[in-house]
Parts: structure tokens; C-alpha cells; sequence
């Protein structure tokens, strides 16, 4: 097991040798950014296949592979053929796994081969990184995968105390925002091993409004975003800048905890009142108009009728500024009108007259 000849700095994901999916997306952060002679060493040492996907932030560094099964099959004697024994087949019914994926279990199997070629591989990146580590100090190594199966494991607390100490370094990571900014897709891997820690959510709180991805990635932020105590949660949202503030207070997944939480109104209108001084340029209001957009629906159909008043009081007073981005807002009429709130899609229809 590679857990046995764990090298000296942090990590996550130890035990998990099959990456979430074929694409194998692996991060180190530094204790200090590298001079430039010393990313020439790191670089020239890494498996070469690894250089597919490199970029660095800063003291981040992120590399791996496309198609990385087909790689360890290549490099480190993967099976090549893989069937199920009557076994196997007998352990997977009895873990809930209907009949008719079985042929698709398999085929993953295929795939992936066995565990031991991944032991090996991630071995061989140990080794390279403990190299590195002993030219420049090594903060966090984030392994591809699931999260620890052991949670209580020193491997597995070692890297979450390195984890929380480092949160808010790796919130200033962030770049543009956009799906694949690197600094984004790093918190994005680390929210399901922080959720491992509910009770350390504060201490996750600077990379949330950031670690927002897709399945596994955003069902633990937002097991993050509901840990957080009241206070804790208003003073993580008055750190956001008006427009990070603004998109995670609108998520679609994250809206219904919000407005379960009570007081949304008031806090959407000191974000906005926010983004306005702000001085936001078209980029941003164009973003901000896209979460109403998502929102105005899921906001009139709740009981609590103050965030539906102010998104739409926000559109009706501030129609010069939102005009640009108008088209967004045109279709929701009708979906308002459907969802039983004709006074909301009376006032929308008003805003946009107002934005033309």
C-alpha cells in the first residue's frame, strides 16, 4: 500500500487509487513560491506524461493526464483483460448493484485493470515529489480520487490540518472564476475532503465561494455552506467581494439553504447595495443578471416573500444599469406567471419597460 511509504509532506486522498473519471488532475502547493531555476528542476523530474496538464499559480502547481487508465496500462502493467468471477459477481449484488450495470462494472474493470498498477504509479509520483520536497517544502499534496474511506487515519488527518491552516492562501488562489481557472478546480478537490470535517467548516470558509463544481464537488460545499453557524456565515459572506457574495447568496443548488436560513431579503440587499458602489463593469453585471435570472423562479415560489422583492425591487430601481442585459430577464415573465405570481411578473414586465 502506498499509505506504508508515505513520504514526509501532507497529502490527501492517499488510499484512493482510481482518479473521478479518465482525466487525472493532481495538485501540490508550495510553503513558498519557486524560483523559477527550481520549477525548471521540478518540471524536468515529473513522469512526462504528467507535463499533459501543467500550470502553475503561483506556489501551485497542477499537473496530470488525459486518458490516464491508458497511461498506467502503458507504464505500469495494468491487466489488460479483466472478468468477474461468480465471486465477484455474488460481492457486487450483494452490495446493491443491480444486474443490468454489471456489464458496465466490468467494463470499468476493463478499463481500470487492478489496483496494484495505481499502487505503483502513485508510488512513483511519491518519489518524485518527495525529491521535490526535499529542494522545496511541500504544503498540501492533493491526490486524485475520492476522499479517505478512513476518515480518523493520520495519513488523512495530517493532510486536513494542513488543509484548514492553508485555507486562506488557497482561497487567494482564485483567478477569472471560470471553470477551469486551476486555483478554482484546487478548491473544487479539496471540498469533499474538507466535508469529511464538518465541524472545521469555518475554517473552509474563504475557498467556498470558489469550490462550487459539479456532483461530488458541490453537494460537500454546500454541506460546508450549512455547517457554518449564523455568525460565522455572515462574517464569511461581508469578507466576499459584491460579486462573489451576490453569485454564491443566487446559486440554484445553494438558494434553498439560503432561504430556509431566514433573513435572505436583507442580506441580497446589502450585497447589492454593495455591488452597486462598486462601480461593476459589464462583465459583472452580466453575471449578477444571469443568478437573478436562475433565482427569480425558486424565490417566488417560497413563503418568504422578502428575496423575491428585493431581487425584483433591484431590477425596477436600477433598470439603467441592468439594461445591458435585458434578454436574460424577458422569458421569465411567462415562467412567473405560471409559477402562481402574477404581481412579480407584472413587476418584471415593468423593469424591462423601464430597460428599454
Amino acid at each position: 500500500m502506498v499509505s506504508r511509504c508515505m513520504p514526509a509532506f501532507p497529502l490527501l486522498g492517499a488510499s484512493a487509487w482510481l482518479p473521478r473519471g479518465d482525466d487525472l488532475l493532481a495538485f501540490a502547493l508550495f510553503e513558498e513560491v519557486p524560483a523559477e531555476k527550481k520549477r525548471a528542476r521540478i518540471i524536468a523530474g515529473m513522469p512526462r506524461f504528467l507535463r499533459e496538464r501543467l500550470e502553475w499559480r503561483g506556489p501551485l502547481v497542477a499537473f496530470g493526464a488525459r486518458r490516464i487508465a491508458a497511461h498506467v496500462r502503458k507504464g505500469f502493467r495494468a491487466v489488460e483483460s479483466f472478468a468477474l468471477t461468480p465471486e465477484d459477481l455474488a460481492l457486487l449484488r450483494g452490495e446493491d448493484v443491480e444486474a443490468g450495470a454489471l456489464p458496465d462494472v466490468e467494463q470499468a474493470l476493463r478499463d481500470y485493470g487492478d489496483s496494484a498498477p495505481w499502487m505503483r504509479f502513485h508510488a512513483a509520483v511519491h518519489q518524485w515529489l518527495a525529491k521535490v520536497h526535499g529542494r522545496s517544502s511541500i504544503a498540501l499534496y492533493v491526490c486524485p480520487g475520492l476522499p479517505e474511506p478512513e476518515p480518523e487515519s493520520p495519513v488523512h488527518r495530517r493532510g486536513l490540518d494542513a488543509l484548514f491552516a492553508n485555507a486562506e492562501r488557497i482561497a487567494a488562489l482564485h483567478g477569472d472564476g471560470s471553470p477551469q481557472d486551476i486555483g478554482r478546480r484546487f478548491m473544487e478537490a479539496l471540498a469533499p475532503f474538507a466535508a469529511t470535517d464538518l465541524e472545521r467548516a469555518a475554517a473552509f470558509a474563504p475557498c467556498l465561494a470558489h469550490s462550487f463544481g459539479t456532483g461530488a464537488c458541490a453537494e460537500a460545499s454546500l454541506a460546508l455552506l450549512g455547517a457554518l453557524r449564523d455568525a460565522e456565515r455572515t462574517a464569511f459572506l461581508a469578507e466576499l467581494a459584491p460579486v462573489a457574495r451576490l453569485a454564491l447568496l443566487l446559486r440554484t443548488d445553494a438558494l434553498p439553504a439560503h432561504l430556509a436560513r431566514g433573513g435572505l431579503g436583507d442580506e441580497l440587499a446589502e450585497a447589492f447595495a454593495a455591488f452597486r458602489t462598486s462601480e461593476p463593469g459589464a462583465g459583472a453585471i452580466d453575471q449578477v443578471v444571469f443568478r437573478i435570472q436562475n433565482a427569480l423562479a425558486p424565490a417566488a415560489e417560497h413563503a418568504d416573500r422578502s428575496p423575491l422583492d428585493v431581487l425584483l425591487g433591484e431590477l425596477e430601481t436600477q433598470s439603467a444599469l441592468y439594461a445591458p442585459s435585458r434578454a436574460r430577464l424577458g422569458p421569465l415573465v411567462p415562467v412567473l406567471e405560471r409559477n402562481g405570481a402574477p404581481d412579480a411578473s407584472a413587476r418584471l414586465a415593468r423593469a424591462l419597460q423601464a430597460m428599454s
